[in-house]
């Protein structure tokens, strides 16, 4: 994966425009996990209103890895269930070298680069299905139902089934 800094963050539209302290914020999760400070990215900086923006699909990836990297599967859980909402909504054909329709009008970042992070997304993907089967005897002693049923979401999105997905968390 790219460092942070590869990326042109400052092409790439989010749910109010451009957000150039993003990176630092992924950054600073990386450093230290926080359940409000990745809430903050997901819920504020790469979605809204059931949407993806550019920033969303650079941003995904290192999600997924520091959901890969922690040791603490209550972490895991609530990383891969908050990414099921985000990715069940993705309407993209999962097609490497293609150009998201989120960056159509995008005149600063070009088809190579939005292909590039579009092909960078897609491989954060493959990592789903190993990651949501190590976790299925943890989240199966969880008592929140609701918790549970985002966890399937997740399940779903790992293996190609968004419309399904997206079912579970409406």
């Amino acid at each position: 994966m790219k460092p942070l800094e590869a990326i042109d963050w400052q092409h790439l539209s989010g749910p109010f425009g451009i957000d150039a302290t993003l990176p630092e914020a992924i950054a600073a999760l990386q450093a230290s996990y926080s359940h409000e400070l990745l809430d903050d990215i997901i819920w504020e900086r790469i979605y809204h209103q059931n949407t993806l923006y550019e920033n969303s699909f650079a941003a995904i990836p290192y999600l997924v890895n520091i959901a890969a990297s922690a040791t603490d599967p209550a972490i895991q859980e609530n990383i891969l269930s908050s990414l099921a909402v985000l990715i069940s909504e993705d309407g993209n054909e999962p097609v490497p070298d293609t150009i998201p329709a989120e960056f159509h009008d995008n005149k600063e970042i070009t088809a190579a680069k939005a292909r590039e992070i579009f092909n960078e997304y897609l491989a954060s993907l493959k990592l789903l299905p190993a990651l949501c089967a190590a976790l299925v005897p943890y989240v199966s002693k969880q008592e929140d139902d609701e918790g549970k049923t985002y966890f399937l979401a997740a399940i779903a999105v790992a293996h190609g089934h968004r419309q399904f997905a997206r079912l579970l968390v409406c």
